[in-house]
C-alpha cells in the first residue's frame, strides 16, 4: 500500500473477511488480497479465481466452460479462446455455442404452478382464495 492512504492497523471485519473493507473505504481480496475502490470492482474479480467461467447465452442460458491456467478456456467449437474474447466477440458468433444454448432453452422445463379445482392458476401461487369461505389457503 501508499503511503498517502490513510489506514489503521487493523482492517475492518466485515462479510469479505479479515481482508475485506478497509477502513480507508477499499475492498479487498480474500484469495489474493488485491485491493479495489469498489465492492463491484471485488466482485467482478472475484470470478477470476473460479475453476469455470459462466457466460449468458441469449439472455437466458448459462454455459460453464472449463477454465486453463493460462485464463483460456475451450470453446464447443474447440478454438482455444482467452476468457475476455470469448465473454466480450466469440460468445455472439459462435455457432456451437448458440445451437447448444437454443438446445437448452428449448429443453427448459416450464415452471409448475398449482392450479385450483377450476384448472386456473392463481395469480400468486403462495396464496390461494377459498372463494366460498372468502379465506386463504
Amino acid at each position: 500500500m501508499t503511503d498517502d492512504i490513510p489506514t489503521t492497523s487493523k482492517p475492518i471485519r466485515d462479510n469479505y473477511g479479515i481482508r475485506g473493507r478497509h477502513a480507508h473505504g477499499r475492498f479487498g481480496c480474500r484469495d489474493c488480497g488485491e485491493i479495489f475502490q469498489t465492492s463491484l470492482k471485488l466482485y467482478r474479480h472475484r470470478v477470476s479465481h473460479l475453476p469455470v467461467v459462466r457466460i449468458k447465452f441469449l439472455g437466458k442460458v448459462v454455459i460453464e466452460f472449463q477454465k486453463h491456467a493460462d485464463n483460456r478456456v475451450e470453446c464447443l467449437c474447440g478454438k482455444d479462446i482467452t476468457i475476455v474474447n470469448m465473454i466480450s466477440v466469440h460468445k455472439y458468433h459462435c455457432q456451437a455455442c448458440m445451437e447448444e444454448a437454443r438446445r437448452r432453452l428449448d429443453q427448459k422445463p416450464e415452471s409448475k404452478i398449482p392450479s385450483n379445482e377450476h384448472g386456473q392458476q392463481p395469480a400468486n401461487p403462495c396464496r390461494e382464495i377459498n372463494r366460498e369461505t372468502r379465506t386463504i389457503k
